[in-house]
């Protein structure tokens, strides 16, 4: 039984999925959105008692057996090639496969090319399994379908399969993300050789695609297909973020690990893994921030821009101080530039002394919080009334990443909406088979472009 607002029976229809339960629909009931208003008509709930008494009582799903259904193969035909592309295109679209932009035919020859970035076989089940709330299985064939829509290649597969394996950790909650009204995009950060050997960018311009480094886009947009054909998140029908952010090709971008200045360690490191491996880890911000003038170049300089990007970090998002996020979760990832970090630590800042100094001045001061409404955090959080409230628990819990070219200028911030930072290695191929594939990947895209 389903029992749902108007508007929003996909989305319920997904989590019901999610648990496993067959895809026929089940015995629905939508109540009037006017009714979940203060002081609204509740008269529905009466007239409508016994169809929810019927669904939760009486009505019994036709399907009895679980398992894996691997749905039948599409032919699609035209004139030429070019034509049956195009109206490929046209099917995935009418049918809701397709994320809006072209996508290249998931042909089964184009399948097993991607499946060479592996030596998992292709009905391995990744993570948890499942993606939510809908609950598609997440086998390793799976993300390989996706991938070679979005454009990837072999070599981008082992990335892509640890971020899957990152965001599916049960306290990312990421069925909860998949579906909400809040505008979050997942971030993922790339540690270790393997960022550069598959052109990952960790330079200028590294949140968007990227023609010399292209790894970024491709990976990026086949996650969004997996948590919308897989995860049921369609816009206005399985997700219901209201403003959705730049989730085409979300976030995957590699750490600047040569621009990391002497003394500080990079994410992969402070996140327990040792110095070289390959780790994705993983966060949803919910809103970013462009700070100008991220000038480091002296002692004076240097403190007023942690002040101000203190202030950009005290912007009053209710998700700062959701309970679960402020106790295990992150405020967010806070992005410096080569030139920016090594400013700070020529100045004589440790990347923690950097952490703690942003968590103690990006408080709230208590008139503020009151008038934010945020008053009722402080019982539930344990903060004295009429202290400043700080936006997360502790100060280790904000990621700060080193990233975005050679230049200082700028910096950006991303404040959370993730419950909690999730990483996983990545697992590689054996070393023959992966030489093999970077030196095909040398002759397809040229030399690995120099700088990060």
């Amino acid at each position: 039984m389903i029992v749902t607002r108007s508007g929003f029976t996909q989305v319920a229809a997904n989590a019901y999925a999610g648990f496993g339960f067959p895809a026929e629909s089940p015995s629905v009931y939508e109540f009037p959105m006017e009714m979940f208003l203060e002081d609204s008509d509740l008269t529905p709930i009466n007239e409508n008692i016994d169809k929810v008494v019927y669904g939760l009582t009486k009505w019994e799903a036709e399907k009895k057996e679980k398992g894996l259904y691997a749905p039948p193969k599409v032919t699609v035909e035209g004139k030429d090639y070019e034509e049956a592309v195009a109206n490929m295109n046209f099917l995935f679209l009418k049918n809701l496969w397709g994320d809006g932009l072209p996508m290249l035919p998931p042909t089964e020859e184009r399948i097993n090319w991607i499946l060479r970035g592996t030596d998992l076989s292709r009905d391995t089940i990744v993570g948890i399994g499942k993606i939510l709330p809908r609950g598609g299985i997440a086998s390793v064939e799976s993300l390989a379908v996706a991938l070679a829509m979005a454009g990837g290649r072999p070599e981008y597969l082992p990335v892509l399969i640890a971020a899957v394996e990152a965001f599916t950790q049960t306290c990312t909650t990421h069925g909860g993300l998949n579906a909400t009204t809040c505008s979050n995009v997942p971030a993922f950060i790339v540690n270790g050789p393997v960022a550069k050997q598959i052109r990952l960018c960790s330079g200028y311009g590294l949140l968007g695609p990227d023609p010399r480094r292209p790894a970024n886009g491709p990976i990026g947009r086949a996650i969004r297909i997996i948590l919308q054909s897989m995860g049921g998140g369609i816009a206005g029908l399985g997700t219901m973020a209201i403003y959705g952010a730049n989730r085409w090709c979300n976030m995957v971008f590699a750490e600047d690990e040569e621009g990391i200045p002497e003394g500080w360690e990079s994410v992969s490191v402070e996140r327990g893994f040792p110095k070289g491996s390959n780790v994705v880890t993983n966060h949803f911000p919910q809103s970013m921030i462009n700070m100008v003038s991220a000038d480091t170049g002296t002692e004076e300089v240097a403190l007023a821009f942690l002040h101000r990007t203190a202030g950009f970090m005290t912007i009053p998002s209710g998700n700062y101080f959701s309970l679960p996020r402020w106790e295990t979760g992150s405020p967010g990832i806070l992005l410096l530039a080569r030139g920016t970090a090594k400013g700070l630590a020529d100045q004589g800042w440790s990347k923690q002394d950097v952490r703690q100094f942003l968590w103690e001045n990006a408080r709230i001061p208590w008139d503020k919080a009151v008038a934010y409404g945020f008053k009722g955090r402080y019982k539930s959080h344990g903060v004295p009334e009429g202290e400043p409230l700080p936006i997360s628990k502790t100060p280790n819990s904000l990621i700060i990443a080193v990233c975005g070219g050679e230049q200082s200028g700028h910096a950006y911030f991303m404040s959370n909406q993730g419950h909690c930072v999730t990483s996983a290695e990545v697992k590689l191929p054996a070393e023959a088979k992966w030489e093999a594939l970077l030196k095909e990947a040398e002759d397809d895209l040229g030399p690995l472009p120099a700088g990060p």
